[in-house]
């Protein structure tokens, strides 16, 4: 078959791949309010008028709606002399419209999960959190004026949060701006980027702790305000809103909230919450869960709820599975933002895994389980046992979009009735400013067995053993299947409960032959991409490129738990997530820099050396491996020969690791993490007093710095002269 013309996608960083394997400490709240920020930038829809969102997003479900309260003086919230005298007129105000919430100050007492707290949060009446000291009153800082009365505080929680408001004294702190041709902005000063990256993180940790399709905020900045409704697309704003002129749209906004169905305020009507006996089965059933990492991965009960999900059958019957608390958190706003779960099958009463994302909702681009079926039926080994899988489908489907303006139909992958984002039907109504909104489908997949983590190798020798299945599979699919994987990781490498590797998440997955620019920047895993990958935005995606990201996960893995004479001298930082914006100005990320480092100078990893001899010559003979394709890809390059990359044989890499297995001296040296973050306990169980994970000297790390900024002076010569 002939090859598609070939557009690649470029690579991109994203926030669950930049902070789950990054060597520096993880980012405080602003440092992460950034990171979001870039990442969603031209994410945004509007202004959309705000009488039309109402109405298109905030049905009137009673006849009986009435009249607002009489007394209502918004004045006493926008002509306050600071943001925290805002905030008791602001909940005073709410509280007399939603009747149905407590609106709490929850800005001094944050969430104990991710320490943040939002201005004000609505929570139902009978879901506010419990507060284990509430003073007669909470005083809001020095000379901020009256302090707030009892019981008009609250811990914050993004668990049973429904509602988070945003307020701020100034309308400079505005994160939009409204044109004079009717279109709208990003505000980027100082202010509206500060406001908009707390709104962003707010907004992420709401859709990741709940079941959600979608969620409201509101934000008021000085005289103005905006809604703003966001789902896994992107976000549709508002136009401003001047509360000294009209203040009835604001009040109507919380009105309305306040009669909303949990459906319509974006909760997922297929993740219920479990019954008392579903309760008790599930966490009887943890008890016998052998591995520890495993049964802790479920949470606390008393923390984290317990519902129930259901994935459909190919014969269109449903399948039910209770689920507690998701492996990971940091998701973002847009994309697939996986969920896995290990979760109980009501029907068998086994473990299984269960995973939750949205997939993009692009033509060409297949659902995981389509690419299981091709690799089953190549008999690609060392796969994880596949169950069943679908798009999710509510009993009752709803597109959750009551205008009266008809959207264009869009081309979709989905089933018919399947939940999906709205953000990117309503580009329409926007013109060009949503190029970068693409569509997404609710998808579910079951897998019928438990992984354990990488990290769980038991020594070199066991690490190695896992490694070589996960390059087997990936070798495999692509002979016998014609499939890249394209995002091995130590998330995706695993162990299964008979210790042997597995190649897990599938999802984006390509065909040899099928490698166009689909769905816009990659979203692999940045640390473990492959090095042309990084440093050449847009190159084509070969076999080479999945053999060194598993030489990449090997070494990230081994340079933390096996025993080696470099522990925290390594620059990890300088190798692993090293990355700088495109110089045109365009939102593609350039990285690699350390790697070709690392390749081009052998003392950049300190000639490391390993414990285990076998090991250590495997890694060495690795590097060497990597390290020579590396330099006959750039003497290719200057040549200026088309069409003649070499490549790495996958045969030739999977014969060092079974070589190396069958050395003798192997020995036992998995060890404590030996590049721990900041505040964690390093190799010799001592904490970190704050130096950065992987961090060398200060004049290393400047010798290093100097080198990556000649190896990027390098890149920019060689692409002017392409």
């Amino acid at each position: 078959m002939a090859a598609r013309q070939y557009h690649s996608t470029p690579p991109k960083p994203t926030p669950r791949g930049s902070i789950q394997y990054s060597a520096k400490p993880a980012p405080p709240a602003k440092e992460r309010r950034e990171q979001l920020r870039k990442n969603m930038e031209r994410y945004y829809l509007g202004p959309m008028d705000p009488t039309e969102f109402l109405s298109s997003f905030m049905p009137i479900n009673s006849q009986a709606f009435g009249n607002p309260p009489d007394g209502i003086d918004f004045r006493k919230v926008y002509e306050q002399t600071n943001e925290r005298l805002m905030y008791g007129p602001f909940a005073t105000i709410t509280n007399s419209l939603c009747t149905n919430y407590e609106a709490k100050f929850t800005g001094d007492r944050a969430d104990h999960i991710t320490s943040l707290k939002p201005d004000i949060t609505l929570f139902l009446k009978n879901n506010v959190p419990d507060l284990p000291e509430d003073p007669d009153t909470i005083q809001l800082s020095k000379d901020d004026g009256p302090e707030l009365p009892r019981g008009s505080s609250a811990e914050a929680s993004f668990l049973r949060m429904e509602l988070f408001v945003e307020l701020k004294h100034n309308s400079q702190n505005d994160p939009f701006y409204d044109l004079p041709d009717g279109g709208m902005q990003e505000r980027y000063s100082i202010n509206g980027n500060d406001t908009r990256g707390q709104c962003l993180l707010y907004a992420t940790n709401q859709l990741a702790y709940q079941h959600r399709l979608f969620a409201f905020s509101l934000v008021i900045c000085g005289k103005k305000a905006r809604f703003i409704r966001w789902d896994r697309e992107g976000a549709v704003v508002s136009a401003a809103i001047d509360c000294s002129q009209r203040p009835d749209l604001v009040i109507d906004f919380l009105r309305r909230f306040n009669q909303l169905t949990p459906e319509q305020r974006g909760l997922d009507p297929t993740a219920v919450p479990a019954t008392p006996e579903q309760i008790k089965m599930f966490e009887a059933a943890a008890t016998e869960i052998s591995v520890e990492s495993l049964k802790s991965s479920i949470g606390d009960r008393n923390i984290y709820p317990r519902h129930q999900i259901g994935v459909h059958n190919p014969d269109n019957t449903v399948s039910y599975y209770i689920v507690g608390k998701a492996l990971d958190y940091n998701l973002g706003i847009v994309g697939r933002c996986t969920r896995g779960h290990v979760a109980l099958d009501l029907s068998t009463k086994e473990w299984v895994f269960l995973k939750d994302m949205w997939r993009p909702d692009v033509p060409g681009i297949e659902p995981e389980h389509v690419w299981y079926e091709k690799l089953f039926k190549a008999k690609v080994p060392y796969l994880v046992k596949f169950k069943h899988a679908s798009d999710v489908v509510p009993t009752t489907p709803a597109d959750h979009y009551y205008g009266t303006v008809a959207l264009t139909p869009t081309k979709t992958t989905c089933v018919q009735g399947a939940q999906r984002g709205l953000t990117h039907r309503l580009a329409c109504l926007f013109g060009s400013l949503a190029t970068k909104v693409q569509g997404r489908v609710h998808y579910r997949l079951v897998q019928a067995e438990l992984c354990r983590p990488l990290s769980d190798f038991s020594n070199s020798r066991h690490l190695v053993l896992v490694m070589s299945h996960s390059l087997k599979a990936c070798s495999a699919a692509f002979s016998d299947a014609d499939l890249f994987h394209r995002d091995a990781s130590p998330g995706n490498v695993m162990i299964g409960l008979d210790d042997e590797g597995r190649l897990n998440d599938w999802d984006l997955c390509r065909g040899v032959d099928i490698c166009e620019n689909l769905e816009g920047p990659r979203t692999g895993t940045w640390q473990f991409m492959s090095t042309k990958l990084l440093t050449i935005p847009g190159s084509r995606h070969a076999i080479t490129d999945d053999l060194e990201s598993h030489f990449f996960v090997l070494m990230w893995t081994a340079m933390h738990w096996v025993r080696h004479d470099q522990p925290g001298v390594i620059p990890m930082e300088s190798i692993f997530d090293q990355q700088w914006p495109q110089r045109d100005g365009s939102d593609i990320v350039i990285g690699g820099a350390g790697k070709l480092h690392m390749y081009t100078n052998r003392k950049s990893l300190d000639e490391v050396k390993f414990a285990c001899k076998p090991f250590n010559e495997l890694f060495w003979d690795l590097w060497v491996l990597f390290a020579d394709y590396l330099e006959q890809r750039q003497s290719a390059e200057r040549k200026g020969k088309q069409g003649s990359e070499p490549q790495v044989s996958p045969q030739e890499v999977i014969d060092l690791f079974e070589a190396a297995l069958e050395k003798p001296g192997w020995i036992d040296d998995k060890v404590a993490d030996q590049f721990p973050r900041t505040g964690e306990k390093n190799g010799s169980g001592m904490v970190d007093s704050g130096v950065k994970r992987g961090n060398p000297s200060q004049g290393k790390k400047r010798e290093v710095s100097k080198s990556l900024g000649v190896l990027e002076q390098g890149r920019v010569k060689r692409q002017k002269g392409a």
